[in-house]
């Protein structure tokens, strides 16, 4: 799983170059320097999994926690979370 402070310190710099290069951050952009899919950022930006809300009780596999998810998701608060 990913580290908390490693997850917040890794949306901050990429927030920063998204600011600097004039541009949205996208989900793909956030995924590769996180070393996680696009699909999985999306997943976790929307809170759905499979199309289920995740549970509290994270399968073994499970990369960023849910208390982390809002980490994630304020990334694209700014201009919606239609971000694909």
């Amino acid at each position: 799983m990913i580290d908390t402070l490693e997850l917040t310190q890794t949306v901050r710099r990429y927030r920063e170059r998204c600011r600097t290069a004039n541009r949205q951050p996208t989900f793909k952009g956030i995924a590769l320097d996180l070393g996680v899919s696009g699909q999985t950022v999306a997943n976790v930006v929307h809170g759905i999994f499979n199309g289920r809300r995740y549970t509290e009780h994270p399968h073994a596999t499970r990369i960023i926690d849910n208390a982390d998810f809002e980490i994630l998701q304020s990334l694209f608060e700014e201009r919606g979370i239609d971000n694909e």
